[in-house]
């Protein structure tokens, strides 16, 4: 069958059905369009109403405001002469405070003289003093307050509010709440005003367009351009002072379709136009007031045509190109199917022989030896590792039992086992906890792990595969790890034994050296006590070299006995207070030697996790050591505390002593190491050694730098 054969079958499937397919798609698709279409003109023409309803809710709250305030009983006591105006300027302050949305409250008299004035200032509200109050005397707004009756009120229109004749900066839209105020014989005392910010609609008005590309305008019903969205600018643009141009005067075609209508909706220039009429009335039956209002605005949106194309083709419209081009695939698949199903079966073939052909390579060079049987125990394939494993070819194990390959004392059991396992046939590894073997040709057996896998399980042609892997070398490496173990179990015990037998030779010493130096000493100081008449100067001075000299080894052999100590105690870790241990020390050093001025600072809330029998040793060896070589510093100065190291706390002792050459630092923790005459600064060498011994055991480091003749600072962690 030629190429051009099987194109031409695929044509005359394909396109016929293709074609009647873009012809009822097209139906759908403009049928769908007018739907939509209609659904975002009812959606913007929703959206209208709930801003117009949202508006008429901000001024019924309004309205409820001003009544609320008109019969304050704080008020009714100013008129009554109760109280005084402060007292109600206080409760108008607490008022703003809570409202946001009103900028002042003025109470004027009726001549027009400002009474009572607070002011929102931004949050924080201030009242007017006397001396600052004006008269609105003048005011359009006073003149319509004074005809008011009982229970009504007067809605100013929206206007920039000016004081003392100038526009304020910067700029407050602005509408005035007007009420007049009544005594209880009902005569009129005098007028509450309420300034309504107009931002705070500019803001709702904003933020119902903020993220969507329609527009929106706010226009008084004489034409003038209050509010636009679109003008670039986070309200809009206000349009209020004289010379302005009107919506009537930039859209005059639209305005001719708008200003007679309360509401309604139109296409023009290619987009949506949507309006209504917003003039605030009472919603409640019976209204809680007769309102009077000078406002009468219209509130319109635009909707771009590219936007509502948009909207359109992104929503169901695009489900039905998908739909669409969903059909259009299922041709083609079947028509290439149709006309490719001898091909297609010819590549199946192909397909099946080369997998074949991969199997079996990866059959052959999976590094352990594989077996594959029947139900029936029956070896059906073998790959070259089992071959090699148990030393039989591939046609010698055809045809075998399983068995074969199992010792002779095993195989009666298998049998059993066999068939236990086809009955409930999962992939596990067999014998788990059990030391299975195999057998060779040759009749040696070695030990193997061996995992079993059923193939085709539901089928006719069940199989069972077995991976065998031989783990002779393995055997014996465990074998060599646990002789190890054992050498290792008595290599710890032999130490153990060692560490007794130290601990007794440090006792042998502590008790045998010091009782031959206490006979030396006891006996040299005897000497001096009943010959001093009989001894020349020199002969008192050799006795006194003695004495010092054995008192001296007794320090040492006590230090060394401290030190083998510590490398051998077992650390009991707890929250230990080195503030408390630090402060110790330095009282038990002033104790010792009261006639020297020593400065201590210690830093107070030093904790640390260890041992505190240990960490009170380390604290006394540094701060002892920093006690000693601070003797002939007339002001001497010894501090502890924290620092930051490479992201890790340390704490420190730093002096003003006599301090070392850095380039001998490494032999300070060494013992018997010696920086400085033992005439000049006594002591054994060992102290040190002691203090890093402890610092290591806690798992920290010690280090130090100084400076000769300006001090040292030892560092440790924990």
């Amino acid at each position: 069958m030629s190429n051009r054969t099987l194109w031409k079958r695929f044509a005359l499937v394909f396109f016929p059905l293709a074609g009647l397919t873009t012809l009822a798609f097209i139906s759908l698709y403009q049928a769908e369009f007018k739907t939509l279409r209609a659904l975002t003109e009812l959606s913007e023409k929703d959206f209208l109403k709930l801003l117009k309803e949202e508006i008429r809710d901000e001024f019924d709250a309004i309205q409820a405001t001003l009544l609320f305030l008109s019969r304050h009983q704080a008020l009714k006591d100013l008129l009554a002469g109760r109280d005084s105006e402060q007292r109600l300027a206080q409760d108008y302050v607490v008022f703003l405070g809570s409202r946001e949305r009103y900028d002042q409250i003025r109470l004027l008299n009726l001549q027009g003289k400002e009474w009572v004035r607070v002011n929102f200032n931004g949050g924080r509200p201030s009242i007017v003093p006397p001396e600052e109050l004006q008269n609105k005397k003048a005011r359009g707004y006073f003149q319509k307050a004074l005809q008011l009756q009982p229970g009504e009120i007067y809605l100013s229109p929206l206007n920039l509010n000016t004081e003392r004749g100038i526009i304020e900066q910067p700029l407050k839209p602005t509408v005035q709440v007007i009420t007049p105020i009544f005594d209880k014989q009902q005569r009129k005392q005098g007028i509450l005003v309420l300034n309504y910010r107009g931002i705070h609609l500019l803001d709702k008005l904003h933020a119902a367009v903020q993220n969507t590309k329609k527009a929106l305008w706010l226009v008084r019903g004489s034409g003038l351009w209050l509010w636009e969205s679109s003008a670039g600018q986070k309200q809009g643009v206000i349009h209020l002072e004289k010379g302005k141009q009107t919506f009537a005067i930039a859209y005059p075609d639209l305005w001719a379709l708008i200003q007679n209508n309360d509401e309604g909706q139109f296409y023009a220039h290619k987009d949506l136009f949507t309006y209504t009429t917003i003039t605030p009335t009472a919603k409640t039956s019976p209204p809680i007031a007769k309102l009077h209002s000078s406002i009468h605005w219209k509130l319109i949106s635009q909707q771009p045509f590219p936007a509502l194309s948009t909207t359109i083709s992104t929503s169901r419209i695009q489900r039905l190109i998908l739909l669409y081009g969903t059909f259009l695939t299922v041709f083609i698949i079947v028509a290439w199917r149709l006309a490719y199903v001898h091909q297609r079966r010819e590549r199946d073939a192909q397909a099946v022989r080369l997998s074949e052909t991969r199997f079996r390579g990866l059959f052959e060079a999976v590094p352990d030896g594989i077996v594959m049987t029947d139900s029936n125990g029956q070896i059906l394939l073998v790959n070259k590792q089992a071959e090699k494993i148990f030393g039989y070819s591939r046609e010698e194990l055809a045809g075998q039992k399983i068995e074969i390959l199992l010792p002779e004392q095993h195989r009666k059991a298998h049998v059993t086992y066999r068939q236990g396992y086809t009955q409930d046939a999962i992939t596990r590894p067999m014998g788990v906890g059990l030391d299975l073997y195999g057998r060779r040709k040759d009749g040696t057996e070695f030990p193997a792990e061996i995992s079993l896998s059923p193939l085709n399980k539901k089928e006719m042609d069940f199989s069972i595969i077995s991976t065998i892997r031989d783990i002779s070398e393995r055997r014996k490496t465990e074998n060599k790890v646990r002789e190890l173990n054992r050498k290792l179990q008595q290599n710890v015990a032999e130490l153990s034994t060692l560490n007794r037998e130290l601990e007794a030779f440090s006792y042998s010493v502590s008790h045998d050296l010091r009782a031959p130096l206490r006979s030396i000493d006891g006996f040299s100081q005897a000497l001096l006590e009943d010959y001093e008449d009989k001894l020349d100067r020199e002969g008192q001075d050799y006795l006194q070299r003695v004495r010092a000299a054995t008192q001296r080894m007794g320090k040492l052999i006590d230090d060394l006995l401290q030190l083998s100590r510590i490398t051998r105690a077992e650390i009991a870790s707890r929250n230990v207070d080195l503030t408390r241990l630090a402060q110790e020390a330095a009282t038990t050093l002033c104790t010792a030697e009261p006639q020297r001025q020593v400065e201590f600072c210690i830093e107070q809330g030093l904790t640390a996790p260890g041992d505190s029998r240990l960490l009170r040793i380390l604290l006394d060896n540094l701060l002892g050591n920093a006690w000693k070589f601070t003797t002939h510093q007339p002001q001497a100065r010894i501090t502890m505390g924290t620092i930051k190291t490479e992201g890790q706390s340390a704490f420190f002792v730093r002096d003003n002593g006599a301090g070392f050459d850095m380039r001998y630092a490494d032999k300070l923790f060494g013992a018997f190491q010696r920086l400085h005459g033992a005439s000049e600064y006594p002591g054994t060498g060992i102290g040190l050694a002691t203090a890093q011994r402890i610092v290591h055991r806690h798992g920290g480091r010690i280090w130090a730098e100084g400076q000769i003749n300006q001090g040292a600072t030892f560092y440790f962690t924990l």
